[in-house]
């Protein structure tokens, strides 16, 4: 999102390239619906207390249940199905809920089990499986390292997120014409971005769906359009090194050819080869 705010934010010609991958030129409505699913999982936490909460009282389920519901729109059906499918559960120690729901409406929890059951897998009560562990770690990690307030400004920034929001004075919110082209008052807009943007999705994105990289390309001058063949979902941006690799270093390769024309330089007394085979898309933790 960022990416396409960038070269509308500055001077023209300060931005002269962009690649953005996975996004929009608006938040869609089904991003914002996964997002109020996330917004409700925080504030439902009898802990978040309107925001006002302790430092060292998070409201810990509230914010681990929106990471888990969050990580099911980053992957895709078919890569849990692989990854998981019935598998049993390994019972991670730092799981986010208990094997057994607590007493509700009359029904059994650990103290009302029968006498001689026991929590085993074959109980249907305790019966989990490996993707609750998987979804448990990571709502377990995430607390480690992030604040629910902070989560909620960022879900309500990326909601916010649309690039003709206050340049265009028809909001209209029509992404296109119907005929592939923006509307006029839109397309001065989109003029000022780089021309030759390489617009990059992935073809499983459940979260950024194709559909919307087809309207950004179509906005965007002389754009060209890259989908990545991945089963893992919008987290392809993060695992499919070669194949974006490639696909951004050609482009960059083509838009700018003198900064891989004869470069070598060196560094700390090694030669740098002529290529640009050390470029290359890293991994964000």
């Amino acid at each position: 999102m960022t990416t396409l705010e960038w070269p509308l934010c500055t001077p023209p010609g300060f931005v002269k390239s962009i690649v953005p991958i996975g996004t929009s030129v608006s938040q869609g409505a089904w991003g914002i619906s996964w997002s109020e699913v996330q917004r409700r999982c925080i504030r439902s936490d009898p802990l978040f207390r309107d925001g006002y909460y302790e430092l060292n009282q998070q409201p810990t389920s509230g914010l681990a249940t929106a990471r888990m519901v969050a990580m099911l729109t980053y992957r895709s059906a078919e890569s849990f199905e692989k990854r998981f499918g019935r598998n049993k559960s390994r019972e991670t120690k730092d799981s986010i809920s208990p094997p057994v729901a607590t007493v509700s409406n009359g029904s059994l929890s650990p103290s009302r089990l029968p006498p001689n059951s026991s929590p085993a897998w074959d109980n249907p009560i305790v019966r989990r499986f490996s993707a609750h562990d998987y979804l448990d770690y990571q709502g377990t990690k995430f607390l480690r390292r992030f604040d629910a307030n902070c989560y909620l400004h960022l879900i309500d920034k990326m909601d916010m997120h649309d690039i003709r929001r206050g340049r265009v004075l028809d909001d209209s919110h029509s992404v296109s014409n119907g005929e592939g082209t923006p509307p006029d008052n839109e397309a001065k807009l989109f003029s000022r971005v780089p021309p030759h943007a390489l617009v990059i999705g992935i073809d499983s994105d459940v979260l950024f769906r194709p559909v919307q990289q087809y309207d950004l390309a179509a906005c965007l001058p002389d754009a060209t359009l890259a989908m990545l063949k991945s089963s893992d979902g919008h987290d392809a941006f993060l695992l499919e090194f070669e194949q974006l690799n490639h696909l951004i270093i050609d482009r960059l390769k083509w838009q700018f050819p003198t900064m891989y024309e004869g470069f070598s330089q060196k560094v700390a007394g090694i030669d740098m080869p002529n290529s640009a085979n050390g470029i290359s898309v890293g991994e964000m933790d």
